[in-house]
């Protein structure tokens, strides 16, 4: 009789970064190669995962930011058994946050990058770093960052905050929001960042030599280390006003449509779910500086020593661990919108700081109301 053809494990990822592509090559390579891996935009992630749904082409798995899980009302995942893909080794607490997932990496928080043949250090505070116009540089800006991403706005807010942990709406509605806004706008009509010079825009000047400092996230670190080499420099975001400030941070978990744990490929799901969550694939993850593991001792920063990590690596643990875990509830999408619609606001002079606070808690709870009623 014939032998049935085992069918193939499709899954999908979303992170960019080589070296975890190259972990998922490697797991095709030698353990299943019977197994398909898509990347899916996050940008478009939502849309996509609603026509696969609808067309009923949805991947086994799904390997994406935690806040994947916030189209739960639309694509239902399994509930992930606590042992599942679990070593003696493993540490539970740390990958169970939620029964519909288990993390794998973590990351996605902010820093500071610093060109060194522009400037010997970061400095530690605002203030130093504003003093530094490097006047005497031709061509050579100061620092720039995505200024009409919201992302990039939130470590102003914590620093203005002392309760940084806050709810979006809690946000929304705070004065510390509208100060942290008035004060990245008083650096723009300085000349000290430019609206007109966004994301990638910044990004090349850094990578060219054209820029002392960015802001940017821990997924570029090694783009920017293939162009600056070892000119490149990485560091805590400055302090402002003797505050912290905290960049939000997430998880990349591996999530499954509902009905794959239950189906014949169950048990390869679960080998796949141990592969990453293994020693070596871990300790991978940490020696990229990228793309920081969520199990094991070298997670810590007072281990990095003993784990034969980078100087850059440890400055990337010890900034997450100022960071703080971004929220991945369904308001999220409206909670972007309505920062950057009070940011402009704020900052074009039509409206009252007072005016501009009263309509983002408006828009958003109206908005938010509506969501709930169509629900």
């Amino acid at each position: 009789m014939a032998k049935a053809e085992v069918a193939e494990l499709r899954i999908s990822y979303t992170n960019l970064d080589p070296a975890f592509t190259k972990v998922l090559k490697r797991y095709s390579e030698q353990y299943d190669q019977n197994v398909s891996f898509e990347w899916l935009d996050q940008t478009d992630l939502r849309s996509r995962l609603l026509r696969a749904n609808h067309a009923g082409e949805l991947p086994h798995a799904l390997i994406a930011a935690e806040d994947v899980l916030g189209v739960q009302q639309s694509i239902k995942f399994d509930d992930v058994p606590a042992s599942f893909g679990l070593t003696e080794s493993s540490d539970a607490q740390v990958l169970s946050l939620t029964k519909k997932a288990i993390r794998i990496t973590r990351g996605n928080q902010l820093v500071l990058y610093f060109n060194k043949t522009l400037t010997p250090k970061a400095p530690e505070n605002w203030e130093a770093l504003l003093n530094e116009r490097p006047a005497d540089q031709q061509g050579i800006e100061l620092i720039g960052w995505s200024l009409l991403d919201m992302y990039w706005l939130i470590p102003f807010i914590t620093s203005f905050n002392s309760q940084a942990e806050l709810t979006p709406k809690e946000i929304i509605v705070s004065p510390h929001t509208l100060s942290a806004m008035s004060y990245v706008w008083n650096m723009i009509n300085q000349g000290v960042v430019k609206m007109d010079c966004g994301y990638t825009c910044y990004s090349d000047k850094f990578k060219s030599g054209q820029l002392v400092y960015t802001i940017n996230g821990t997924w570029l670190y090694q783009e920017y280390k293939r162009a600056l080499g070892e000119n490149l420099g990485v560091a805590l975001l400055p302090t402002l006003k003797n505050k912290p400030m905290r960049s939000y941070y997430s998880y990349m978990v591996i999530a499954f449509p509902a009905g794959s744990l239950s189906s014949e490929q169950g048990e390869r799901l679960e080998q796949f779910t141990a592969y990453l969550l293994s020693d070596d694939v871990q300790q991978e993850f940490l020696n990229t500086a990228t793309n920081l593991p969520v199990r094991g001792e070298c997670i810590k920063p007072k281990h990095n020593e003993k784990c034969g990590v980078s100087h850059d690596a440890s400055m990337l643990a010890e900034s997450i661990n100022q960071s703080i875990l971004m929220p991945h509830g369904l308001d999220m999408p409206l909670f972007w919108e309505t920062l950057l619609k009070g940011f402009v606001r704020v900052g074009g002079g039509n409206q009252s700081a007072l005016q501009a606070k009263q309509f983002m808690g408006l828009y958003f709870n109206n908005n938010n109301n509506n969501a709930k009623t169509h629900e």
